[in-house]
């Protein structure tokens, strides 16, 4: 139970952060919103889980090594929220809650791609994934990489799990590896995303 006023406040805040695409992430049925208590801090996290660049995450690998505002803040106490909803109904779900800090954050999205590293099939270093194409990894695609049928979408259970691994170094349930196996071998082969799945869960 909660007051009017402050039912009012957070459902204002609540609805002001799924407006802002810097601050939302929506996959399957699920939504997640992310926010900093100072609006200065330099950190985010939507745009380098869900639409990274090479550019963007060489910066972010190598910024404890630069002088760069970025360096700061591997340890930037700054607090950091993750919220993860899903509908049931006519109600919203609390799937997921995050508290902790930019720098411990930023800390475990550099390991998240450190473990994408992967070269392609010519040598040359591989395009980091998005979240998306990672979660996809783990059901049927056709020829060019979309889902085969629209039943053939990540569960919440996967999504979650991605979210978690990102930015609370939370490792991969065993049914994350045991999907991305199965779709191996299911195709009889193995896709680069695919392979940093298994990578991820293994490591």
């Amino acid at each position: 139970p909660t007051c009017a006023e402050c039912a009012e406040a957070y459902a204002n805040a609540l609805n002001r952060l799924l407006a802002d695409p810097a601050s939302r992430l929506r996959t399957a049925d699920v939504v997640y919103v992310f926010w900093t208590a100072d609006p200065e801090a330099a950190f985010n996290f939507v745009t380098l889980i869900d639409a990274p660049t090479s550019d963007m995450v060489r910066e972010l690998l190598g910024a404890p090594f630069t002088a760069s505002r970025g360096a700061a803040l591997v340890v930037d106490e700054t607090a950091f929220y993750a919220l993860g909803l899903s509908a049931a109904g006519a109600r919203v779900v609390v799937r997921s809650w995050l508290d902790t800090t930019v720098g411990a954050a930023r800390r475990r999205v550099v390991r998240w791609f450190r473990l994408q590293e992967m070269v392609t099939r010519g040598g040359e270093p591989g395009a980091p994934v998005p979240l998306r194409r990672l979660a996809e990894a783990t059901v049927r695609l056709n020829e060019r990489g979309f889902p085969l049928t629209r039943g053939d979408v990540p569960t919440k259970r996967t999504i979650d799990a991605l979210i978690a691994f990102a930015l609370e170094g939370t490792p991969l349930p065993d049914g994350v590896l045991f999907d991305a196996v199965r779709r191996c071998r299911a195709d009889q082969g193995v896709t680069r995303e695919r392979a940093m799945l298994i990578r991820m869960a293994l490591g």
